[in-house]
């Protein structure tokens, strides 16, 4: 991923929103879960040197949370019967996992003569990851419609495989109906995808990470390769650089795997997708933006990144305090759906705080979902107890704002004053949170500067200065552990280190592997791209939930999961705008990138 009210504060520097906000836009699926460390090479034996030749480390998030990340190539281990490479390739791992971390390492510079045999190369390398998953779903014979998939459309999406062609139904051309796909023709397996929480065409099953292969006599003891890592996806990901300006296609690749992914012309990224009806190449200028043209593990592809940003050294390893009693994570029953008063209004680890005209006795903006309020609980209950030793910050309770009213319109509707875009904060699927912060409390007001020339921009004008990074970043991070969060938004200036403070969160142990494949979720605006996203969220977040029941799922196009209004409607965007003086403009593109439809 206001109407006429100016933003004001309080004593104490508190933000009453007469309007909420309009909310912002970034990247999507971090995949791959860790891919399990590809093996260690055993001792060269006596006087070989044994060092460490790749670092196996995990697999990276380059795959899904099911396919482990592209082992890659082993390395070599020496040469006693197989020593070779440990173990031909350790599987795609997913998805496009990333090229595997290069080359798996040089089994450990030189062995020296010493040793009698290098020792074994580590047993098996360590699985690359589970290439499948337990969420594998095999068709019950070819399909043919939608209902031989699955009884409802929850099942119809989610797809099956009827060998290497996958199967699902969606509304992509405007009806509900059934689309197949031959993987085995792109060089894909059928599996689970993660970017798409579906059955789809990924690169291939994790597989193991090879066996490290015999040391070798007297040769490279060290670890066999350790099948290198898995990946992050990101950086280690191939970087395509096109070959001169695109105009087609075909200029891109040679095939639709290939153009899809796209390319790099300087800072400029080019790439093919069917997003407008037909299969037609697409553009964006990331330097405009502010951004860098390089391999992103959101797409899985060629797309337009933040630079990055160093969080700093964090709080260290996790993953902390138990924190075994907390309250749950999802909801049960038939009521989950259900419109509800955000009770209790004080809770641990937040305070539902009476904004824009309302009062402790009456919070006439706070109704939601039960399922996201249980969520938010969750959350922030999770907050005060894993971080309750961090600093800077406090222990403070994180403020609740605006939800939506009683019979689920916009805040401020019931006044004839309706304080967001058309399309958002409608039926408690829509929450603002302030930032966590490093003051004494966490209660909603700007965290940056905002104005220039004495004139407020509405946005952060330079880099926070009472942000709590690590707390805010764990908060995401323990919504991300709910399949049903669609976007949360930020300002374009807390995003990047907000963003690579959930890195180092998952690198440190701090986060589930489920939330660390989500941190695509988390988006912003560098600059006015149209998402809604660049105006207004210097006071707060915007955390938005799924349009689902629990009994069956209409899918929402998955080019609208990062706009603030779900369909990504500019004109309602505008029209919220326009009485700051303010415009949108059209969504240069839509985010995420959609799957391809069949041909």
């Amino acid at each position: 991923m206001n109407r006429d009210h100016v933003v004001s504060m309080l004593a104490g520097g508190v933000v009453v929103f007469a309007v909420a906000c309009g909310d912002d836009g970034g990247n999507a699926d971090l995949g791959g879960g860790t891919g399990g460390s590809a093996g260690s090479g055993a001792a060269a034996g006596t006087g070989g040197t044994v060092e460490t030749g790749g670092t196996g480390a995990t697999a990276g998030s380059g795959g899904t949370v099911e396919t482990g990340g592209s082992g890659a190539v082993s390395g070599s281990g020496g040469s006693v019967e197989t020593g070779g490479s440990g173990g031909a390739t350790g599987g795609s791992g997913g998805s496009t996992g990333g090229t595997g971390g290069a080359t798996g390492g040089t089994g450990g510079a030189t062995g020296g003569t010493g040793g009698a045999t290098g020792g074994t190369g580590g047993a098996t390398g360590g699985t690359g990851g589970t290439g499948g998953t337990t969420s594998f779903v095999a068709c019950n014979g070819t399909p043919t419609t939608c209902a031989d998939i699955g009884s409802d459309q929850t099942e119809q999406f989610y797809g099956c495989c009827d060998g290497q062609t996958v199967y699902w139904c969606d509304d992509q051309s405007g009806t509900w109906e059934i689309h197949g796909l031959d993987c085995a023709a792109n060089n894909l397996q059928c599996d689970f995808d993660s970017t798409y929480d579906s059955m789809y065409c990924i690169s291939g099953t994790g597989g193991t990470g090879g066996t490290g292969g015999t040391g070798g006599t007297g040769g490279t003891g060290g670890t066999g390769g350790t099948g290198g890592t898995g990946g992050t996806g990101g950086s280690t990901g191939q970087v395509v650089a096109c070959d001169g300006t695109p105009a087609t296609c075909a200029d891109i690749g040679s095939d639709q795997t290939a153009q899809y992914y796209g390319c790099c012309d300087g800072q400029t990224v080019y790439w093919c997708d069917d997003q407008s009806g037909s299969w037609a190449i697409h553009s964006q200028d990331c330097q405009a933006n502010g951004m860098l043209c390089d391999y992103v593990d959101s797409y899985q592809s060629m797309f337009c990144e933040a630079e990055p940003v160093d969080p700093g050294p964090g709080p260290g390893a996790g993953p902390g305090p138990t924190c075994s009693n907390l309250p749950p994570l999802q909801c049960t029953g038939t009521n989950c759906s259900q419109l509800v008063p955000f009770d209790p209004d004080n809770g641990v680890g937040y305070v539902d705080y009476p904004v824009n005209g309302e009062t402790w006795a009456n919070q006439y903006r706070s109704y939601i979902r039960r399922d996201l309020m249980m969520l938010i609980k969750y959350a922030t209950a999770k907050v005060a107890c894993k971080a309750q030793a961090w600093t800077p910050g406090n222990n403070e309770p994180l403020a609740l704002i605006d939800m939506s009213e009683a019979d689920g319109s916009i805040p401020g509707t019931s006044i004839g004053e309706p304080g967001h875009p058309d399309g958002t904060h409608t039926n408690g699927l829509d929450i603002d949170v302030a930032y966590y912060q490093t003051l004494s409390d966490n209660l909603p007001r700007v965290i940056c500067e905002h104005t220039i020339n004495g004139e407020d921009q509405y946005h952060c004008v330079s880099e926070p200065t009472t942000l709590d990074t690590w707390r805010s970043a764990a908060f995401l991070g323990f919504l991300f552990e709910h399949p049903s969060v669609r976007v949360v938004g930020a300002d374009g200036k807390a995003g990047p280190p907000i963003s690579a403070a959930l890195t180092k969160l998952c690198q440190d142990g701090w986060l589930t592997t489920a939330a660390c494949n989500s941190t695509n979720k988390l988006t912003y605006e560098v600059t006015n791209g149209g998402a809604g996203w660049y105006y207004f969220h210097h006071h707060h977040m915007h955390v938005s939930f799924k349009s689902v029941t629990y009994t069956s799922l209409t899918p929402t196009s998955a080019s609208s999961l990062s706009c603030l209004i779900s369909s990504c409607d500019t004109s309602a965007l505008d029209s919220f705008l326009a009485p700051f003086g303010l415009s949108a403009p059209p969504v240069s593109q839509d985010l995420p990138r959609r799957r391809p439809l069949v041909p």
